[in-house]
């Protein structure tokens, strides 16, 4: 819990609170413990000794509490009371009849339904996001076809799901990295989530938020145009040339970081135009992004735009905004090459070591033999996993995804 009430009865913020003090649960009034160590997130706990009158599981997970504090404090664990029974809900927005729950770990069937039902009855909407990147990485989720998807062993907890049911609506988190969340708006009766359909859309945690932002002024999942921008993606040449897919000043979609020896009669061609930067707000400094091609649009950089569809590529290609009452669509040029393939493809036979990238959700690769050849012998395919581009992992492993059309080669040294 990141929130407990003082001697007072006023409700207190973790970072706030003092050893010195006393602090009880809002839903039991059982004494709390104050967790302030090193290594966990600062938190109150109950003691062993307790038994809350909240016997509903929540996490106690970085994820839970960094998905937690992207809302305003005043919207964190506000608890509810009906007939006599109390919980408190990660997230409650009065004004908008909403509760948000995060749910990394594990989670029963039983439980899913009853805290459906409660809010329910209170007449407010529950929107769900449950981390599943480990599934979905491992490819026991897939997308199999246009908006279709099969997860492979689903977690029981979605038995009682009902897409029928408009006061509860389902997200799954695929990356936690580039918050990758997709909306489940359909699936089969018999096996909760073993096949599922989804509204066909990309979500990330700005989306989410925005969704319950009471400073917008009209719509859901609107941005300013000023805040739009699509993300290059870095590829090398063979001559270890590294440059940027996606810039739209280059006759050839491509933009060359601005540190490497070019030649003059490419200069022109392949250089970035002003508008590429590093995203510094990220965690991923070595992340570029370009806003020009929506700075050509001429449109106010105020305007509130939705964005319709992205390329094959993940660059927006679509979006829409309002114009005297009337929605307008803008169809926004983008690159027709598709730069991805997969590692099989990719994969020549003169490459003693090479290190690949997935487009879609970020992640490395490192392979020091044939992957089609491993595939072969061994049916399956062994290398090292990596968030980023230096940290692998000590210990081969299985990898998996390998054969989707997703991969650029980042790096490699040949025999």
């Amino acid at each position: 819990m990141l929130f407990a009430l003082n001697k007072e009865g006023r409700k207190v913020y973790i970072d706030y609170a003092k050893r010195s003090e006393e602090y009880f649960c809002p839903c039991c009034g059982d004494k709390m413990i104050l967790r302030l160590g090193d290594v966990k997130i600062h938190h109150f706990a109950h003691s062993r000794e307790s038994i809350c009158d909240d016997s509903w599981h929540y996490d106690m997970t970085e994820w839970h509490f960094e998905w937690q504090n992207k809302f305003p404090k005043e919207y964190q664990e506000i608890v509810k009371m009906n007939n006599g029974e109390k919980h408190r809900a990660d997230i409650l927005i009065e004004k908008h009849k909403v509760v948000i729950e995060f749910q990394h770990s594990p989670l029963s069937p039983e439980e899913f339904k009853e805290r459906n039902e409660f809010y329910n009855k209170l007449g407010y909407k529950v929107v769900w996001i449950f981390d599943v990147e480990e599934q979905y990485y491992n490819d026991m989720i897939v997308n199999y076809k246009s908006d279709l998807w099969i997860w492979k062993h689903p977690r029981r907890t979605f038995d009682y799901f009902d897409y029928k049911n408009k006061m509860v609506e389902l997200y799954l988190q695929l990356d936690t990295e580039n918050t990758y969340l997709i909306k489940v708006t359909w699936n089969t009766d018999d096996k909760g989530l073993s096949r599922f359909a989804t509204d066909g859309c990309e979500y990330d945690d700005l989306s989410i938020v925005n969704m319950f932002n009471d400073n917008k002024k009209s719509g859901e999942n609107e941005y300013k145009l000023s805040e739009l921008f699509d993300k290059m993606i870095e590829l090398n040449q063979k001559d270890h040339t590294t440059y940027f897919f996606g810039c739209p000043i280059s006759k050839t979609h491509q933009c060359a970081s601005c540190n490497i020896d070019i030649p003059n009669s490419m200069y022109e061609e392949i250089m970035p135009c002003m508008e590429c930067k590093y995203q510094c707000h990220s965690e991923n400094y070595d992340e570029i992004i370009c806003k020009k091609r929506f700075m050509d649009l001429q449109l106010d950089g105020n305007t509130l735009v939705k964005i319709e569809s992205r390329d094959m590529n993940g660059f927006i290609n679509k979006i829409s905004f309002l114009e005297n009452s009337n929605v307008k669509y803008v169809e926004i040029p983008t690159f027709k090459q598709n730069i991805s393939k997969s590692i099989y493809v990719l994969w020549e036979e003169d490459f003693a070591v090479a290190v690949f990238k997935n487009i879609r959700n970020g992640y490395y690769v490192k392979i020091s033999k044939n992957p089609r050849e491993q595939q072969l012998k061994y049916r399956k395919v062994y290398g090292w996993f990596s968030k980023d581009k230096y940290s692998f992992s000590k210990e081969s492993r299985e990898l998996y995804g390998v054969e989707k059309q997703e991969w650029v080669v980042d790096w490699f040294r040949k025999n």
